[in-house]
């Protein structure tokens, strides 16, 4: 299935020793910095927006408070976390291009915001030139899950009951053109049965949908 891999990024305009700072401050907080700091910090002097372009509750967003809470600490000022969702992740990105190149606002990025979109849409702002990366944080493996309540136990059963009832099936996706619509579109070609795929504004909200109190 398609991996993805989270990454801390920032417009473009901040200059080397601003990311210099930050990335310090995050390996800091993680434990992996230096014992003893060479850098003067006149930065950051206000609080950092950090936009997650996906909703609440999916891997994006709990990978930000994680970092935002050590960079807290080692920044000496807090980070926002502003879920701005939609568009696969694009309104986020879009958010953060047309910000200041200060330092002040930055995004968690990912195979989709900064790939993915590029080629699905015809977006106001050039993903290689008006953003920077920051640090690689994570790296995640999509996992096909289902209803407790399904007649299927293995994959193999799993196959088969959709081969099936593809007419009664459907999947929910973290958006269109994301990792899991790419792995969703693959899995369905590599079995032959095709069934509904649902865009979500972010894995959280897709996880809500399929849980056995959800409604549809």
């Amino acid at each position: 299935m398609v991996g993805n891999r989270w990454r801390m990024m920032e417009r473009h305009e901040g200059s080397h020793t601003m990311r210099a700072l930050m990335l310090f401050a995050f390996l800091l907080g993680t434990g992996l910095g230096p014992a003893n700091p060479v850098f003067a910090q006149p930065y950051p002097s206000h609080p950092i927006t950090l936009v997650v372009p996906y909703a609440a509750g999916g891997p994006a967003d709990a990978i930000a408070r994680i970092v935002a809470e050590r960079m807290r600490v080692s920044l000496g000022q807090p980070l926002i976390i502003e879920n701005t969702t939609g568009a696969g992740g694009s309104l986020g990105t879009g958010r953060v291009a047309r910000a200041a190149g200060d330092g002040y606002t930055i995004m968690i990025g990912n195979w989709s915001t900064h790939v993915a979109n590029g080629v699905l849409y015809s977006l106001p702002y050039d993903l290689q030139k008006d953003f920077e990366p920051i640090s690689l944080l994570a790296t995640e493996l999509d996992l096909i899950v289902a209803r407790k309540e399904l007649p299927a136990n293995t994959l193999g059963e799993f196959v088969t009951w959709l081969k099936a009832n593809a007419d009664k099936a459907s999947a929910g996706t973290s958006g269109v053109g994301g990792p899991s619509h790419v792995a969703a579109l693959l899995f369905q070609k590599e079995i032959g049965a095709h069934f509904p795929l649902v865009p979500y504004r972010g894995a959280g909200p897709a996880i809500q949908a399929c849980s056995p109190d959800a409604s549809t």
